[in-house]
């Protein structure tokens, strides 16, 4: 997937407009300078149901744990959505790069140089991370949860940055009717961004959810998969431009 170099103008004047009132003690701008130190996402596309009879107190459905992955990879190892899977992933890191360098203006540290220091490689790799059912950026083979304080300094001054940054997406399919025989099913992305400062302190763990505007229908079970998908990287530049202008200057 390429970056698109245009940026829908609509977008972003609304979501500076609504982020203009809101208060920050800190700004993208004011840090300079940054490292994305991990991007993960769920492999698979999410189910979840949208009907007017749910309840607020439903709960959201889970189906991107370890049974969920076992069962994509024993009778969807061929599912274009979750052949794409490692494709969304990529993108949001290319794309979350792009909108700090680009709309930002941020220096933000190069992968490879991430990805070979001595502080991102004294990582203890998770022996469960394989188990989990996100998969990450292309390069990246480490938990990154666990930097802040001491290792995080250490890590930033060693890249020459900051802040640190890393985000998880997750990718929802959402159906609007319980009943998959006749429906509408639209794209849905969440996105959870933590941001440590200069001192390795976290800052900020906030949650973004764009929903799409458009739907396909559902007919008999079956729906254009290629347009489903075809949606998301829009819909991951939205979510990552919330971010972005919530935080700019």
């Amino acid at each position: 997937m390429k970056i698109k170099k245009v940026i829908l103008a609509g977008v972003l004047f609304a979501t500076f407009t609504f982020s203009a009132s809101a208060a920050r003690k800190w700004s993208l701008s004011s840090i300079g300078s940054t490292a994305i130190i991990g991007v993960v996402g769920n492999k698979n596309l999410s189910e979840q149901y949208d009907v007017p009879t749910a309840k607020d107190s439903d709960e959201e459905n889970d189906d991107t744990g370890l049974i969920a992955v076992a069962i994509d990879k024993l009778f969807y190892k061929d599912d274009p959505e979750v052949l794409t899977g490692q494709d969304r992933v990529d993108y949001c890191e290319d794309y979350l790069r792009y909108a700090m360098e680009t709309i930002v203006g941020m220096k933000v540290a190069a992968q490879d140089d991430v990805l070979e220091s001595e502080g991102y490689n004294a990582i203890v790799k998770d022996p469960f991370i394989a188990m989990d059912y996100e998969i990450s950026a292309t390069g990246y083979t480490k938990n990154a949860k666990g930097i802040m304080g001491k290792k995080a300094r250490s890590f930033m001054k060693e890249l020459g940055v900051k802040s640190l940054v890393r985000a998880t997406f997750k990718f929802d399919k959402v159906f609007d009717r319980e009943s998959k025989w006749k429906c509408n099913v639209m794209p849905r992305i969440k996105m959870t961004i933590f941001v440590y400062n200069e001192k390795g302190n976290q800052i900020l763990m906030k949650d973004y959810i764009t929903p799409s505007w458009q739907t396909i229908q559902v007919r008999k079970f079956k729906y254009d998969q290629a347009a489903l998908i075809e949606m998301y990287p829009q819909l991951i530049e939205n979510v990552i431009n919330q971010f972005i202008m919530e935080y700019l200057d």
